[in-house]
C-alpha cells in the first residue's frame, strides 16, 4: 500500500511540475515566477544576451550559453509580489547585470 502511495505521489509531482517562470495570469494576476540569467559583467554583453533571449527564448537548461561562456539560470518564485535580486544573487556587485524572464499564459 505504501509503495502505491509513493508511486502516485511521484507521478503526480511529475505531471504538475513546471519550470518556475510559468505564470498563469487567468488564475493569479501577479507575475511571481521568474528565471534570472546572470550575473553578466558588461552592458554590451548584456544587450547581446538579452536580444538572443528575446529571439530564441531562455531554454530549459540550468545554464544559458553565450559565446562559449556559461551563465547560470536561477528560477525563483516570490511568495509575495517581489523577488529581491540581492537575495537570489548574494554576491552581486553594482556594475553587474541580471536578466529576468517570465512566461505569462492566459486562457
Amino acid at each position: 500500500m505504501n509503495k502505491h502511495i509513493l508511486i502516485f505521489s511521484i507521478l503526480t509531482s511529475m505531471v504538475f511540475a513546471e519550470r518556475a517562470n510559468l505564470n498563469r495570469i487567468d488564475m493569479d494576476h501577479r507575475i511571481r515566477n521568474w528565471s534570472y540569467v546572470g550575473p553578466i559583467f558588461s552592458e554590451e554583453e548584456h544587450d547581446k544576451i538579452l536580444n538572443q533571449i528575446l529571439e530564441n527564448g531562455i531554454g530549459n537548461d540550468s545554464v544559458f550559453v553565450y559565446n562559449g561562456k556559461d551563465y547560470p539560470i536561477i528560477d525563483a518564485s516570490a511568495g509575495s509580489d517581489a523577488n529581491f535580486i540581492s537575495q537570489i544573487y548574494k554576491n552581486i556587485k553594482e556594475d553587474e547585470y541580471v536578466i529576468g524572464v517570465a512566461r505569462v499564459f492566459a486562457s
